[in-house]
């Protein structure tokens, strides 16, 4: 083989794994973006107090319909309705971790905050 067959093959196969990172890249990129843009003026729903005994409230949180708390094994431990209230109660829940899903009206997940139940 010469080195310019050589050059040309290997030059070939550079731009298609270039080609293939830029489309693999472009699609993380896109999966992993965010829902509401770079450049959202939405402001981010919290939870708080966190770490909390008792109850946990949301700020900015005027959209969320359906609260769901999981474990960090994946279970559902409660539920609530978002209904405007100001405090979520969950003092009967054991200590620890858990995730805090929540939903708008159309039962898409508008966000997962995590909490610590202490």
């Amino acid at each position: 083989m010469s080195p310019k067959f050589l050059y040309f093959v290997s030059n070939k196969i550079m731009k298609q794994f270039l080609l293939i990172l830029f489309v693999t890249c472009s699609t993380l990129s896109f999966a992993f973006g965010s829902t509401l843009g770079p450049f959202s003026t939405e402001p981010e729903i919290s939870i708080f107090p966190n770490p909390t005994s008792q109850y946990f409230e949301l700020k900015n949180g005027k959209d969320v319909k359906q609260i769901i708390i999981y474990n960090l094994f994946g279970t559902k431990v409660k539920s609530f309705r978002g209904d405007g209230r100001n405090r979520y109660d969950i003092a009967e829940l054991s200590n620890g971790m858990y995730l805090v899903q929540m939903l708008d009206a159309n039962q898409v997940i508008v966000t997962t905050r995590r909490l610590s139940k202490k």
